[in-house]
């Protein structure tokens, strides 16, 4: 029974990237609790044994990132007795259709390698990421350790940095907060495949290749977020105080909700 609970889990995360961070170990021996703590990529996909799964563990919160345009292409679905929030990272009504379209547009030249870099700057610096992610480690207090689960469209860039950020501020080392953030490579093989070889006719080898590289996650891509973070703020401490109000109480009332 255990074994097929397991494989069952393993299953929803490889096609969904829902994960719960429960296992966890921080940098003083405790551990982060299981079943409370769920990061995943939108829920519109989810099959109706998924959304079981959600409910039997009781969730509570559901906390969307995405635009109010990706919300209009792909509303979440219902999930018994949890509350539906939005906080826009990137604000406006860009959706993918139209992020594609764009990108068809394009000539390869414009294609910058750091691209996705400059996004995780602006997770850091621009004052509507930063508003999201303040409302978001509200919401994980005010949940007073009820199962929450955030997530953006992948489930790898707004959603990964949410999640390193929670991590962080358990005290989970580094390592294993890098190694959680590129776990969403694993579990998007299928998916970016699928999407690839929908659009490869369209796009050339050249795009595509750019596409893939921009559907998947870099250790770099995070590394220049906490750089950012370093350059203006000194310390991951102080841009937790200044930019998202988790002061060193706030951060002591996350421990000793979330971890054991």
């Amino acid at each position: 029974m255990e074994t097929t609970y397991k494989q069952r889990v393993e299953e929803i995360e490889r096609r969904t990237n829902l994960r719960n961070l429960g296992g966890y170990r921080t940098a003083d021996g405790r551990t982060v609790k299981h079943n409370l703590l769920f990061r995943s990529a939108e829920l519109a996909e989810m099959t109706e044994e998924d959304i079981a799964y959600l409910q039997e563990n009781g969730l509570r919160y559901i906390c969307d990132f995405r635009s109010e345009g990706e919300q209009e292409v792909k509303p979440n679905p219902v999930v018994a007795g949890a509350e539906d929030i939005h906080f826009s990272v990137f604000g406006g009504v860009v959706n993918p259709q139209e992020m594609f379209a764009m990108i068809m547009k394009m000539d390869i030249s414009e294609f910058k390698g750091d691209w996705l870099e400059n996004v995780y700057i602006q997770f850091v610096s621009d004052p509507v990421a930063q508003d999201a992610f303040r409302r978001f480690f509200d919401l994980v207090l005010q949940a007073e350790g009820s199962p929450l689960l955030w997530h953006c469209a992948a489930g790898k860039d707004r959603t990964g940095f949410a999640g390193a950020i929670l991590l962080l501020a358990l005290e989970v080392p580094m390592e294993t907060v890098m190694e959680d953030f590129l776990r969403s490579n694993n579990n998007r093989k299928e998916a970016i495949e699928h999407v690839l070889s929908s659009i490869q006719e369209k796009l050339g080898n050249d795009k595509l290749a750019k596409v893939r590289e921009m559907m998947a996650v870099k250790q770099e891509y995070l590394t220049t977020a906490l750089n950012e973070i370093k350059k203006n703020y000194g310390t991951m401490e102080s841009y937790m105080e200044e930019v998202l109000g988790l002061t060193s109480e706030a951060r002591e009332k996350l421990k000793s909700l979330y971890l054991e």
